[in-house]
């Protein structure tokens, strides 16, 4: 049987988490992808102060997986490749969900305006931490089921976790005028006006730098 998800209207719009935000993530993931999840335990992953929204991965999702359960509810376009061949053009992701996994990010529904005109490269260099195309792509989709808007509308997020051939960084933002998610490319080196990282904390890469 088909399960009906209905989104918020503006006026019932709540905030992104509740008090218990591992639970928002495992409805999501029942509801949207018809998966259990394990209750995440934020005692856990802690969090570090300013990165205050979670992004659970689940294991094994994938770009094009992803891609295609986000056309149910808006439409997606990705530049240069065909849906199903992205991975192909990918060629590093500093995180990849072989099993599932917690970054914290900034609660911001725009680039925030010190990274905006910064380089991936810079931002590497730096010591930055950046969102992988999947994990921008997943989160997307979560603010779109919890409050039916987008993010990046004005701005653009630089994907700096997720590396492209030629040495290319994918950039996703949501075009308003065409209603659609799109994931495109930049230029390691290149900066652009509006157009930013997203950066994350992530618990698993600290242990494993600590190792």
């Amino acid at each position: 049987s088909m399960t009906i998800i209905l989104f918020p209207r503006p006026e019932e719009r709540r905030e992104l988490f509740s008090d218990h935000p591992g639970d928002d993530w495992a409805v999501f993931y029942s509801q949207i992808f018809g998966i259990h999840t394990p209750r995440f335990r934020e005692q856990y992953f802690p969090k570090r102060q300013g990165f205050d929204w979670p992004v659970i991965v689940a294991p094994m999702l994938s770009i094009p997986y992803l891609i295609q359960v986000s056309r149910g509810f808006y439409n997606c376009c990705v530049s240069e490749a065909d849906d199903y061949q992205i991975d192909m053009f990918m060629t590093y992701h500093a995180r990849v969900p072989f099993q599932a996994y917690v970054i914290w990010v900034r609660p911001c529904f725009e680039v925030p305006g010190h990274r905006q005109g910064q380089s991936a490269l810079a931002s590497r260099q730096s010591g930055v931490l950046g969102m992988t195309v999947l994990e921008r792509i997943l989160l997307e989709l979560f603010v779109f089921w919890r409050l039916g808007v987008h993010l990046d509308t004005q701005t653009k997020t630089l994907c700096i976790g997720s590396g492209y051939v030629d040495d290319g960084v994918p950039v996703v933002s949501f075009e308003t005028q065409r209603q659609r998610l799109c994931v495109s490319w930049q230029d390691l080196e290149v900066g652009a006006a509006s157009t930013g990282c997203r950066e994350v904390y992530s618990p698993m890469q600290v242990r494993n730098l600590a190792t």
